[in-house]
């Protein structure tokens, strides 16, 4: 058989794409979320109760030498769109139909950095909701919960909110996961980091925008892309069954 000899340079493109990885001090791939980092968490009496809100530290190394930005999306591929998200005497098996969306979308962020510390996109939950645009980190967009909290559930998303009116808004930066108790599956939780070849993306300087958006925008630009996933849950049976939150333990991923 022939050998095939690569240029050099070509090889060593190919190897740092390979390389491309994102981690977090705060959880391990495939492993459950801690509940700070959540929107909810599973209540010991009644379903689900407000958790901190706060988005988890990140970091990324190995990047193509040829990137000139990177964006960040966190979607949950396994949401769930239905009026009986969260109502009593409903179950949602794991194979029930199920629906991605985006809960942080930050683009633009500067070739030479490295990492997002905790806190980066969301301190803590803001009633009525948190600024689009340029930050520290990057642009930030428009995240699902700009559309849940006009939903005709939203008053079960947000369990400490009485008036549901006044949760409505835009909401931007990192709104962390509040899947249903009534949910037989734990949630996928999936942060991307897209290295691409440009230094910006060609969407609204003022925040106005989705994560559909964003993957049209991208299109042609992506160099390299790594993922890390995290399993969260708010099912107190699923709770309990897989431990869950936890740091270390990898749950059934069937």
């Amino acid at each position: 058989m022939k050998k095939i000899f690569l240029p050099l340079a070509l090889a060593l493109a190919i190897n740092s794409y390979a390389d491309f990885k994102i981690e977090s001090s705060a959880f391990k791939d495939m492993c459950c979320f801690p509940s700070k980092y959540n929107l909810c968490s599973a209540a010991k009496k009644g379903r689900i109760k407000m958790s901190n809100d706060i988005s988890p530290p990140l970091s990324w190394s190995d990047a193509p030498q040829q990137t000139q930005s990177f964006v960040m999306l966190m979607t949950d591929p396994d949401a769930i769109n239905s009026p009986n998200f969260d109502l009593p005497n409903h179950y949602f098996a794991k194979d029930a139909p199920r629906v991605t969306v985006y809960q942080w979308i930050l683009v633009n962020i500067p070739k030479d950095l490295t990492s997002l510390p905790e806190g980066a996109g969301s301190k803590g939950y803001v009633l009525g909701g948190k600024p689009v645009g340029q930050t520290p980190y990057g642009l930030t967009g428009m995240n699902i919960y700009t559309e849940a909290t006009k939903s005709q559930y939203a008053s079960r998303i947000e369990p400490g909110v009485k008036e549901p009116k006044k949760a409505e808004g835009i909401y931007g930066g990192y709104d962390g996961g509040c899947p249903p108790w009534n949910d037989a599956m734990p949630h996928h939780y999936t942060f991307t980091i897209y290295a691409l070849d440009v230094k910006e993306l060609d969407l609204p300087k003022d925040g106005m925008f989705k994560g559909e958006d964003v993957l049209k925008a991208m299109e042609g630009h992506v160099l390299a892309k790594a993922e890390i996933v995290a399993l969260y849950s708010t099912n107190p049976t699923v709770v309990k069954k897989e431990r869950c939150p936890c740091r270390r333990y990898k749950l059934d991923q069937k």
